[in-house]
Formats: structure tokens, sequence, C-alpha cells
């Protein structure tokens, strides 16, 4: 009573085209219960096998249904793990089409999965009188997931037509015009890993591409990654060598990722009309690291925690940047912050913390950003399920100890000069609506008068916490790899006690939500004992790792605030005449200007 053919379609490798035909439908109908089907033969789908299973009178369990496509179980070591796969069905005599698009495990594949409207195929089988039902069904696999490996398939179905819609603003676009897919590989070193893969059609005339990988989700104690691909074109039967990239979490977890090689396909040029990209990931190597807590104040820390970290630095911005011990970058302070945010983000990503909890916005003048109030109402307006929100600034500063940026609007040819006031910003956080539960904020400042913040803090009775690289009107200091109070925020750099600058120490200061006020002890505790230490000091305990710096006996509730005073060496100068200062570490060099 059934007759079936098929016919690769395009590709034999991931597409078939399947049709089964059903004489004597009504006979056969009538010979089944309830409960009962038919099972169409088998037929091949590049290395997969599918069958057709028809319901006569509607299967009520596990899905309901009239019309399933299943895979047939192979043997397991050959078996996939998870199967993406687009199923289009269409019965002619009943004028039906229906489709389904669905990645799933083998095991619930082997279970079958029908059209996403069941019932009006049953419905219309229902009220069907003739005698032969043909069932034609196109199968397209789109990904095969095995342990260490994925395999995707990613239709085009006009390649120019692609092409030129990437490219609708070939001056803007170019290279960053670009389509994605993501997936995901079950490594059995590294866990799942799930990436996005981005395809860059527009890198040369010859119609030629390249691929990028970005991570966006892994295990928190991946380090390193290494994986190759291979990249097919079905329709040139063309191949690519295997591609190695290699790189550390934080490279992978970047804007675009990782890039591959671009193709080498001279047929590209002149192709029209489909084109189907075959890419099988491997990963090779990993390595995973145990979580490691920040040396330095580790309640700043925690990937339950959300980041904004603002720098703004360079020859435009206005303002005072922080002086510099010893010889400057060659892109003087605003090189610095590079070293600053970077060594920041390298923290919080090898602590745990998600990519996506870590937002990075520089205000330098070069690049186009949204309104810096805008970035900031964002971030406060919006803290998920994050605990804690913490703001890192580095950059220039005013008298006051405001943050000096340089604004670049999208779309406009010039920058404007933004300040933002201490007390501003927690006025814009105030002025949003009430939370039920507020989320604590705390800010971290590595600017000249950065004490300010501490001040400000305290009159608006924020709740959270404030860290600042120095005292109110005084300067900070930095040298050309990284400035000195990150250093030791992030466990890199001396106790600043210990670091011989002009003028003295640099002692930093904090807010804490009790309300207290002052410097900040900077000395390291013995690394010799285990566990926590519980220091008591005035106005409340603060819990410390042994690995962390002490606070000072002094209780801050006793310190009585400073005035701001402008030191010598934030003399005031035009925007347009003030160059950047460094100070040698010799005492008998002074002053040495770099103009």
């Amino acid at each position: 009573n059934f007759r079936h053919g098929s016919r690769s379609c395009l590709c034999p490798m991931a597409s078939a085209f399947h049709v089964w035909k059903v004489s004597d439908y009504q006979g056969h109908r009538a010979a089944k219960k309830e409960g009962e089907c038919s099972f169409g033969p088998h037929f091949a789908v590049g290395s997969l096998e599918f069958q057709l299973q028809l319901h006569p009178w509607l299967n009520k369990w596990p899905e309901p249904g009239a019309l399933f496509l299943r895979l047939v179980a192979e043997a397991p070591e050959s078996r996939p793990e998870a199967v993406k796969v687009r199923v289009a069905f269409h019965l002619p005599e009943l004028a039906y089409s229906g489709t389904v698009l669905l990645r799933d495990t083998a095991a619930r594949w082997q279970g079958g999965f029908g059209p996403q409207d069941p019932g009006a195929l049953h419905d219309a089988l229902a009220a069907f009188q003739g005698h032969e039902l043909t069932i034609e069904v196109t199968v397209d696999v789109l990904e095969i997931a095995r342990r260490n490996e994925t395999t995707l398939r990613w239709p085009i179905v006009d390649f120019q037509e692609f092409r030129v819609s990437n490219a609708s603003e070939a001056a803007r676009i170019g290279f960053h015009g670009w389509h994605s897919r993501r997936f995901e590989v079950r490594s059995s070193m590294c866990g799942t890993l799930a990436f996005r893969a981005d395809l860059h059609p527009n890198i040369d005339a010859s119609g030629n591409f390249y691929v990028s990988f970005k991570l966006e989700r892994s295990d928190p104690q991946l380090k390193e990654l290494e994986l190759q691909y291979e990249l097919g074109l079905e329709e040139l039967d063309y191949l690519e060598a295997s591609v190695p990239l290699r790189g550390s979490r934080g490279e992978w977890s970047r804007a675009l990722g990782l890039a591959g090689r671009p193709t080498a396909c001279s047929a590209l040029a002149f192709h029209q009309g489909r084109v189907t990209m075959k890419l099988v990931v491997r990963v090779g190597l990993g390595r995973l690291v145990q979580p490691v807590e920040a040396p330095v104040w580790t309640d700043y820390v925690s990937h339950q925690f959300r980041y904004l970290l603002l720098s703004a630095a360079g020859p435009h911005v206005v303002g005072y940047p922080e002086l510099h011990d010893g010889i400057e970058s060659m892109d003087g302070f605003s090189g610095t912050c590079t070293w600053n945010v970077n060594r920041v983000e390298s923290l919080l990503l090898d602590s745990g913390v998600d990519p996506g909890s870590v937002q990075c916005v520089d205000y330098g003048g070069s690049v186009e950003q949204p309104h810096p109030r805008e970035v900031l109402e964002k971030f406060f307006a919006e803290p998920g399920y994050a605990a804690k929100l913490v703001v890192y600034f580095c950059g220039h500063a005013s008298d006051s100890g405001a943050w000096c940026l340089r604004w670049k609007p999208k779309g406009e040819k010039y920058a404007a000069d933004i300040t933002i006031e201490p007390h501003q910003l927690f006025e814009w956080r105030a002025a949003l609506p009430k939370q039920a539960s507020p989320v604590p904020l705390e800010v971290i400042v590595e600017s000249a008068g950065a004490g300010a913040w501490c001040l400000a803090a305290k009159e608006a009775g924020l709740i959270g916490r404030v860290l600042a690289a120095c005292a109110p009107g005084r300067n900070a200091w930095a040298r050309w790899d990284g400035s000195l109070f990150t250093e030791w925020l992030v466990g890199r750099g001396q106790a600043l006690h210990d670091v011989k600058v002009p003028g003295g120490p640099q002692i930093p200061w904090e807010y804490t939500r009790l309300g207290a006020v002052g410097p900040l002890g900077t000395r390291r505790l013995s690394t010799t004992a285990a566990g926590g230490a519980n220091l008591k000091v005035k106005g409340g305990i603060q819990s410390l790792s042994t690995t962390a710096t002490s606070l000072p006996g002094a209780a801050f509730g006793s310190m009585s605030p400073v005035s701001p005073v402008r030191p010598t060496a934030m003399s005031p100068t035009s925007p347009a005449s003030r160059s950047e200062r460094s100070w040698s570490a010799s005492p008998r060099r002074r002053l040495v200007s770099t103009r």
C-alpha cells in the first residue's frame, strides 16, 4: 500500500526531499485503532537516518499529532548528542503545509516531532475522503553536536543579495557588517561552551568573507581555549584547511571574539543564488583555573555584581590627568588608563564574573558614544538580578574632583566637553524610580581629587561604598603601565604606604555605607595565616581576606572632613596649553615637562 521515493536536494550531506505515498488511505485508516500508527521507510540525510510516522486517529502521547518525523536510532558510538533540524511538511491532497525548526537531544528526536500546528493537520485528515495520500517532507539538518565537536550548516538563499544587504552603508559597514548564528560545543574538558559565529561578507570585491567566533557563555574557571574549524561551501565544492584559533577567555569574550582566515574561493565573485556554508568546529585544549579572589578588598568582586568601567583621558579631554612617577607611556595618561581598565576587566573575568556583566565605555572623544548621563542612568535603572552595581572611573578630573569627559555624539562630527560632579551622579540615581529592594552602589574613582566623591556620598547618604585613589584636593600618581591605586587594588602593585612619590605617600580614601569617611589603610596582612580576619574598627566590623590589606587601627568616625585644597602640582592651565607632566623618581630631578 505504500510507495516512496527520495532525492538529494542541493547537498546530499545534510538536506533531502522525501516522498511517501499512502494508497487506499481510507481502508488503511479503518484498519487502525486509536494510538496505532503506520511507519514509513527509512531515508538518509547525510549520515543520519529518518522515518515518517502517520497516526490516522491522532496520537495523544507524548506529543499530540497525526504526523511525525523521527530520527532512527543509531549505534551509541555514532549517535549525536543533539541535532537541529528544519522540516517542511506538505500534503498536496489536503492543501496543507506545516513546518518545524527545533534543536533538541538525539533521544527526543528519536521520539519524533511533528508540525507546529498538529490540530490543523488532524482536522484536515478527518475531513479527507480521498483514497491516495501523498506526504512530502524537506529535511534540512542545520546542526549536529557530538562531544567536542559541532557541525553547522548555514544556508544563504541568495549570496549576492546577502552581500548587497550587508553593504547598504558601504562607507560605514564594510568589515563591520555581519550575520550571526549561535551554537554550543560540549567539551570533555571545559563543559558546555556557547559561541556566536559571525559571518563577515564584505571584505573585498572578490566575494570572499571570513568568520569570527565569540564566546558568550562558559565555565567561569575557563582561562584559555583552543579550537579548530573547517569551512566548506557545498555548492562550490570548496573546502578550507583546518584553522586553529587560540586565546584567553577575555580575548574570546570581546566584541567580535577571534577571527579566522578569509576564504580564498575565486568562484564566489561570479556565483549567483544559494550558498550553503558548512562549519565543523572542534574544541581542543582548554585551561581551567580555580576562581581567584581579588587580592585587595574582595567585596567589590563577585559574579553576582554588574560593572560599568568608564575611562576619559587624552589630549582633547579637559581637566587634570594623574601625575606620572617616572617615564610616561607613549600615549601619556590615556595609555595608562587603557592599562587600568584592562587590568580591572581581566581581574573580574578571571574571578568568574560573566563577560555580559561588564560594560566598558571610553569617553576620550574619538569614539561615538551615548551621552554619559544616559549610560549611567540606564546602568542604574536596569540592575537585573545584580546584588550590587559597581562603577569604576579612570580619567581626568577638575579641581572639585568632577569627572571630565569628551563626548562624541553618534552621527556628529564634533565632540563636546562633559563634567560630572560627585553630587550630580548621586542625584541622578536618587531621581530614578524607587525599587522595593534598592541595589547598593559602589563607586571606584581613579583620578586626581578623588576623595571628593567620598564626601559627596556622605552628604547624599549613599547606600553603598566609595573607594577613592587619593584624598580630596590631592593628586593621584601613575606609571606608564598603570596607576598606583589601581595596581594596588587588583593586587599587582606595592602597598601605597611603601611607594615613595613627591609630597609623601598617596593615601586613598573610603566612604562606607555606615557613613564613615576617611583614609583607607593600605598595608598588607601577613599571608601566613589561614582563613579570614574580622578587624574591629569604630563604626562596624570590616571582614577581610588574609590576602587583602588591613584597615588602620584608627577610627574612621573620629576624622573630621578635609576641605578640598588644590595642591601646587595641580596648578590651573588652559586645555589648549596644558600638557601632561611626570615626576622623576630621583629627588634631584623635580618636575619634568613632556612638552
